[in-house]
């Protein structure tokens, strides 16, 4: 396809309109399934991340790709749910552990700072007032952190509270083996509704979206990942307390960069004081995190993601708390998918624009 044709502004305005009308039908197609989306958005990022796998194994066309589809999804759930027997029941009992410590951690922190606020209180850098505010705060915050406890226990206890949520988790096995075995037919359903005159330009640019968004979506969960096991080895290894629960928790929390930092260290000072406050503990998970972040910034990110995604982390991190102050777990979900599509499409617009009447300072 020629430069020109590919940066016509006429055939871009016509692409802009079907992608609109598309993006109606599937709002509304999420609202009549809204109790099902979480596990079709999650059902929607596993095919994402299995169909290249599928597609190579099918070209050579001596499996049948039903057969192909089956086996590539069995091999895929039959691994992470051995995984999630395996270590999800630890997690949680060191979780429920952890949480429990928090109280204590409170007091602990109370007690230390009452000489720094009698220090600040008698130079007149606060009064006794705002100090008395602060400490409500963190007995608030003793007090919801029980609360939060008792509701996990009571949870995970309580089948019928989760059935619709185990229903949902069932699903999507299911549905990303219906999409995977029906990828085919749906890429072909969709091209059959394009316009004829805008087809060669939608296939052009959905193939320079999909370089970044794969980048984006399988390079966040891979490094999630792997960063999980990382932080466990190496908590377990120091022989920090629920060093496993705090790895794999800072790991997930990857997602969004820098969180995870924040999260494992905050969780792991909370162990750290409910063991008696241990200098060379702290220091110990210091190392942890620093070795971590070392091998993350030097080795993981730049070869699982490099310089495909073009989103900057700060973006990404204002985008997740957004996304999930609107739209819940979500939202959380489908940030860092979602912002990786519009800096894509903002990227992909930008030629357009400047080869527009309006830019040019044109008439059209």
């Amino acid at each position: 396809m020629s430069k020109a044709s590919v940066y016509d502004w006429h055939l871009f305005k016509r692409f802009m309109r079907f992608i609109a009308f598309f993006s109606l039908g599937l709002g509304l197609s999420a609202l009549v399934y809204r109790s099902l989306i979480v596990s079709v958005a999650i059902s929607l990022i596993f095919t994402y991340i299995l169909s290249p796998a599928v597609s190579k194994l099918s070209y050579s066309g001596k499996v049948g790709r039903n057969w192909i589809v089956l086996g590539v999804s069995i091999l895929f759930f039959g691994g992470f749910i051995s995984g999630a027997a395996a270590i999800v029941p630890t997690i949680y009992t060191e979780l429920v552990e952890i949480l429990k410590q928090i109280p204590r951690a409170v007091v602990y922190v109370n007690q230390k700072i009452i000489p720094i606020r009698d220090f600040m209180v008698s130079r007149g850098f606060i009064s006794y007032e705002a100090f008395d505010k602060i400490i409500l705060d963190l007995d608030l915050m003793r007090k919801v952190t029980t609360t939060t406890t008792d509701a996990i226990q009571k949870v995970w206890s309580s089948t019928p509270q989760v059935l619709g949520g185990a229903l949902n988790t069932v699903l999507i096995p299911l549905m990303t083996w219906f999409f995977l075995n029906n990828m085919s037919n749906i890429r072909l359903f969709i091209q059959s509704i394009v316009p004829k005159d805008i087809q060669s330009l939608a296939q052009y640019n959905i193939r320079k979206m999909d370089i970044i968004l794969w980048g984006v979506v399988k390079g966040q969960l891979l490094v999630a990942l792997i960063l999980s096991f990382l932080y466990m080895f190496g908590f377990s290894v120091i022989g920090l307390q629920s060093g496993i629960a705090i790895g794999a928790v800072a790991g997930i929390c990857r997602i969004v960069p820098y969180l995870d930092v924040l999260v494992g260290s905050m969780l792991s000072v909370v162990v750290i004081i409910g063991q008696g406050g241990s200098l060379g503990m702290v220091m110990a998970v210091a190392v942890v995190i620093t070795l971590v972040q070392l091998l993350d910034g030097m080795i993981v990110t730049p070869r699982i993601i490099g310089d495909r995604a073009g989103i900057h982390p700060v973006v990404v991190i204002a985008s997740v708390i957004a996304f999930g102050d609107w739209f819940g777990i979500l939202g959380i979900i489908l940030a860092v998918p979602t912002v990786a599509i519009i800096v894509s499409g903002l990227q992909m617009a930008l030629p357009y624009y400047r080869n527009s009447p309006f830019f040019k300072g044109e008439t059209e």
